[in-house]
């Protein structure tokens, strides 16, 4: 992918890409240390309770913030801006999770673990249909968030419409955000395990508000353009920190996506975004290590399972630290060469292709950078 995600005139926010780095390592140690069975008790079991919902869930505030911040102002609901929205959107997920996808089946078939192997499971994932069917179904380990996403990206044009104006934009996330608080209070039970519930919980009704509060940032942040020293930023994340592994409401991961738990911490996840779109200044090592990981956010999220499972088929899973470490190693390698050689690469050719097909001779806005992943 080309680097510039805005339009001209529109400055990148490189906080967001470190917001977006930190996350997706973040998920990533969610999942390794929880297979690998490592920094499992005490206030650490409180923090991967947080981590590894809200980590997931933030990139849904992010990605609709990026979407509204380079969609602003541009003609979108038109016959070319519906085509060259859409076929960039889905060029920017399909060749990766196709991939992820062919050789999470690959793994299946070697450790004869063929539940979900199936021609529909197989159409539905490879046409990214599956958020609208049931993201839950089998394919690849996290996968669930790129078919929600997808769902996130088809009603984007009619979000967008309502962000125009005070009244509209503010009753489209109140009717989402009351979707969701309904959705949660008559599907899940807080007394139970997540997991049983778990297909109930990554139902689109139930996470598409958090993509329109990020469109909702995006349009706040271009009307009042906020600034603050960014020490008040760095003290914030620290408060966030402390309150994800400290407070109760994480002590297990139902709680933190039911009753009072779901309020907090969407509020605080909304907050973090918040914080990193207007913070003013990073610190430079800090830009260095999370800026270039954001853009390899996607591959990190999909293809860190992969580096788990191939370190453990070369008899690895007896040493949990020295597994944990090579799958975070060998995933930020894999992660780079697919961005450079797969993801990049498929992005400049989808923008060719839309300003060849859809407006010959008409500036398109330029792809971004800001998938969710």
């Amino acid at each position: 992918m080309t680097v510039p995600a805005a339009p001209a005139g529109k400055p990148r926010i490189e906080s967001v890409d470190a917001l977006r780095g930190m996350l997706a390592c973040g998920i990533m140690l969610f999942h390794t240390t929880g297979w690998t069975g490592i920094l499992q008790d005490g206030l650490f079991q409180h923090f991967w309770n947080w981590l590894g919902i809200y980590g997931v869930e933030m990139f849904f505030v992010i990605s609709g913030f990026s979407m509204a911040y380079v969609y602003s102002g541009k003609p979108l609901l038109t016959a070319i801006g519906l085509k060259d929205f859409y076929w960039k959107r889905f060029m920017r997920l399909w060749p990766l999770y196709v991939a992820a996808f062919a050789v999470a089946t690959a793994f299946r078939m070697l450790t004869h673990d063929m539940e979900g192997v199936n021609w529909r499971n197989a159409l539905l994932h490879t046409s990214l249909l599956f958020g609208f069917i049931d993201p839950s179904i089998k394919g690849i380990i996290g996968g669930w968030s790129i078919g929600v996403e997808v769902v996130c990206y088809a009603a984007f044009p009619l979000l967008m419409g309502a962000m125009g104006r005070p009244w509209p934009r503010m009753a489209a996330v109140s009717v989402l955000a009351s979707g969701s608080v309904a959705w949660t209070a008559w599907q899940l039970d807080s007394r139970a395990l997540l997991a049983p519930q778990w297909a109930e919980y990554v139902s689109p009704v139930n996470h598409l508000f958090l993509f329109a509060v990020g469109m909702y940032l995006a349009v706040h942040f271009q009307c009042h353009q906020p600034a603050r020293p960014a020490w008040v930023s760095r003290a914030g994340l620290a408060v966030l920190l402390a309150i994800a592994v400290c407070s109760p409401l994480a002590a297990t991961d139902t709680a933190t996506v039911t009753g009072v738990g779901r309020l907090v911490f969407v509020l605080l996840a909304a907050w973090m975004a918040w914080i990193s779109i207007a913070q003013v200044e990073t610190p430079k090592p800090f830009d260095r290590v999370f800026n270039p990981i954001g853009l390899w956010s996607y591959s990190i999220y999909l293809l860190h399972p992969f580096a788990f499972q191939a370190l453990k088929l070369v008899g690895l899973g007896n040493f949990p630290a020295v597994h944990a470490v090579l799958t975070i190693a060998g995933t930020l390698g894999l992660s780079a060469l697919s961005y450079k050689f797969l993801e990049r690469p498929s992005v400049e050719w989808a923008r060719r292709k839309s300003a060849e097909w859809f407006a010959p001779g008409v500036q398109t806005v330029a792809i971004s950078d800001s998938s969710s992943r």
